[in-house]
């Protein structure tokens, strides 16, 4: 009988859980079919953003390539000056102005000449001022040559040389490593060493290049004529000591030519001579 009544107040309790659980299933609201749709967007828009994020943070930055122009110019210039000294000391003067040096200088004197020939390296955006300040009153420009190159293909192809270069070395030291005998390490270290040569001389034609581009060359050659000078010169022991020199070799082509235009007559003359004197010989002995 206790059992029985046990089991009628589960089965009470039971009952009055489960009416309360759908009583408040009953009164929570129920999303509408618009509300999923919003929210199946919106999942997917956040899942969409966190991949795009991810991949972005995954991408590498692209390298940029220098594509900024390179041009060597090269400018041969030679003029005639009133005054030497002063255009000398101007012209070094009015270099420092430009941001330009002096890479090379040769000075020479003759004939009543004074001359000086210069190399200029100045930065190439002053390049053509630099040239136009060579102009003056006191100044007769003789000969006057640009030269432009431009380098910047060369520049870059030597870059992606050189860069594939530096891969294959990679290649070449992951192989140094796993190498076992000392004949294999000899040859491996070999071909590193050639590629290493090929990546310097890379290296180095690019600094050049780019030096050369940054720098422009002026090949400047200044002089002045002084006829004063010249004929003090052609007056002076040196000059006559010149000129005897001269007129000797001059004498002695003069002789050779002579000898050779009468070849035939020097010929006869030594025959004839060579006959009489046979003749000469014979009578004697017939004495």
């Amino acid at each position: 009988m206790k059992q029985f009544f046990l089991i009628i107040i589960i089965t009470v309790l039971s009952l009055s859980c489960n009416n309360s659980n759908k009583d408040s299933a009953a009164q929570t609201p129920q999303p509408t079919k618009q509300q999923e749709t919003n929210n199946y967007k919106a999942d997917t828009t956040t899942y969409a953003s966190g991949n795009a994020n991810t991949t972005d943070e995954k991408k590498e930055p692209t390298k940029q390539e220098n594509w900024e122009k390179k041009i060597i110019k090269t400018a041969d210039i030679k003029i005639e000056v009133k005054n030497y000294n002063n255009y000398n000391s101007s012209i070094r003067s009015n270099i420092k102005n430009y941001a330009a040096y002096i890479a090379k200088e040769e000075q020479t004197q003759n004939d009543g000449t004074f001359q000086n020939t210069i190399v200029i390296k100045v930065p190439i955006e002053k390049f053509d001022d630099l040239i136009n300040s060579l102009n003056g009153n006191d100044i007769n420009i003789i000969d006057k040559r640009i030269n432009s190159e431009d380098v910047t293909t060369e520049i870059v192809d030597t870059k992606a040389r050189m860069e594939a270069k530096k891969q294959v070395r990679l290649q070449y030291l992951e192989l140094l490593k796993q190498a076992k005998n000392i004949r294999d390490i000899i040859e491996i270290q070999k071909e590193i060493n050639n590629i290493q040569e090929d990546i310097e001389a890379a290296a180095g034609r690019i600094n050049y290049m780019t030096h050369s581009a940054a720098y422009s060359t002026i090949n400047l050659t200044y002089y002045e004529y002084n006829a004063n000078l010249a004929n003090n010169y052609n007056e002076g022991f040196i000059f006559k000591i010149k000129n005897a020199f001269s007129n000797s070799i001059k004498l002695f082509e003069q002789l050779i030519l002579a000898i050779i235009n009468i070849w035939p007559l020097i010929i006869s003359i030594i025959l004839v001579v060579w006959i009489w004197r046979k003749k000469k010989t014979s009578k004697t002995k017939n004495i």
